[in-house]
């Protein structure tokens, strides 16, 4: 899925390239460290049993992990507004000027007696005329 990726460096530029797996694997690597910090911490400067400490340790991953859904869900929900939002654009857009031309159908069929055009058939859209 990062094989279509063109990066062009120029000189004296520094570059940091992140994509969505460095950017989970980078927060995952902050989470745990700085859980295990403090887990190391509880184990130098108190009595407290390894059990109780696996625990705090156990929570505090939870916790982080809670912050990071919510965050990522944030994102689709901000995302799915977009899309919405540019969707009603767009269909009012193509609807309103009746000579534009429609993309050619990659394929037909009929359906209740009337000629469907294919034009876009995947599981997350689908572009059909109907004449």
């Amino acid at each position: 899925d990062k094989d279509d990726q063109i990066i062009f460096i120029r000189e004296g530029i520094i570059v940091e390239h992140l994509d969505s797996h460095a950017i989970a694997d980078k927060s995952a690597a902050d989470l745990l460290l700085e859980c295990k910090s403090n887990a190391k911490n509880q184990l130098l400067s108190s009595t407290s049993d390894p059990t109780s400490i696996l625990d705090d340790m156990t929570s505090c991953v939870q916790k982080g992990i809670a912050k990071e859904i919510e965050k990522a869900n944030e994102e689709i929900t901000f995302q799915s507004e977009v899309r919405k939002g540019m969707a009603g654009l767009l269909e009012n857009y193509t609807c309103a000027d009746e000579t534009l031309n429609s993309t050619e159908a990659k394929s037909t069929v009929i359906w209740d007696g009337r000629k469907v055009g294919i034009i876009v058939d995947r599981p997350a859209s689908k572009i059909h005329t109907i004449e």
